[in-house]
């Protein structure tokens, strides 16, 4: 995300145990990480991968209905995005 606007909110109580950044609709970081080796997971460097974000919200959530179609992606850092995101940026 070096040189990209990652449109984040405030951190605030979105669930979970700490306080998460909401992904914005035009967030660098909504869909980011793919494994073609296993599509539907979000694999680490170590060879693991993460099956919740921060809050416990299970990871990918599939927005093909209005991020990108055809495939779940997992957002990148603390929080999966699991609203339908509105033009105002962040959802309902």
């Amino acid at each position: 995300l070096l040189g990209a606007n990652p449109h984040l909110s405030p951190p605030a109580d979105h669930g979970g145990a700490v306080p998460t950044m909401a992904l914005g609709f035009q967030s660098a970081a909504l869909d980011l990480e793919y494994s073609a080796a296993a599509p539907g997971t979000c694999p680490l460097p170590d060879g693991t991968s993460l099956g919740t974000d921060a809050r416990g919200v299970a990871r990918p959530v599939d927005q093909s209905d209005w991020i990108a179609p055809r495939i779940a992606k997992c957002d990148a850092g603390a929080f999966e995005q699991n609203e339908r995101i509105f033009n105002d940026g962040f959802g309902p």
